[in-house]
């Protein structure tokens, strides 16, 4: 992906489902959610901070479920204040995670790029580019929007 999403700040109810009590935190800013399939979507947020250590990225990859619900795949975090980047998932679980976030699933350490900072913006675009890189998610072209390669 070569274009960065637009990122506004995060309104109270502007995310669908569960996630809507992600915002009304103060200098949050995310992207609206993005089909990736019909059933699959993305969106991504970021938390601004006085220094680098205060800020926050976040990328959300959701299945769409019956009656407005929605399944979080794979949870993205990068806190430049700890642990390296890291993704919470809930495969490997008998627990049934629909309708809610990834607490107590299965965390899973990435290689850190200890440098990017979530308030530049070619480093929040590198941040997605590696989200849709664990994803199996592929940009079509740069003005149009994402698509994935491996689900139906």
């Amino acid at each position: 992906m070569s274009e960065l999403p637009d990122f506004k700040p995060l309104k109270r109810n502007t995310l669908p489902g569960q996630y809507k009590r992600l915002g009304a935190r103060p200098r949050v800013y995310a992207t609206t959610p993005k089909d990736v399939s019909e059933d699959h979507s993305v969106f991504f947020l970021w938390r601004d901070g006085e220094v680098m250590t205060d800020r926050h990225f976040y990328g959300y990859f959701i299945k769409k479920m019956p009656h407005g619900k929605f399944l979080t795949l794979l949870e993205l975090h990068w806190h430049p204040s700890h642990k390296g980047f890291h993704c919470v998932t809930p495969c490997e679980t008998d627990l049934d995670y629909t309708g809610r976030m990834l607490s107590r699933c299965k965390e899973l350490a990435l290689t850190t790029k200890p440098h990017l900072d979530p308030s530049v913006d070619q480093h929040r675009l590198e941040l997605i580019n590696l989200f849709c890189d664990i994803c199996g998610i592929r940009r079509t072209s740069p003005t149009d929007t994402i698509s994935a390669d491996l689900w139906n």
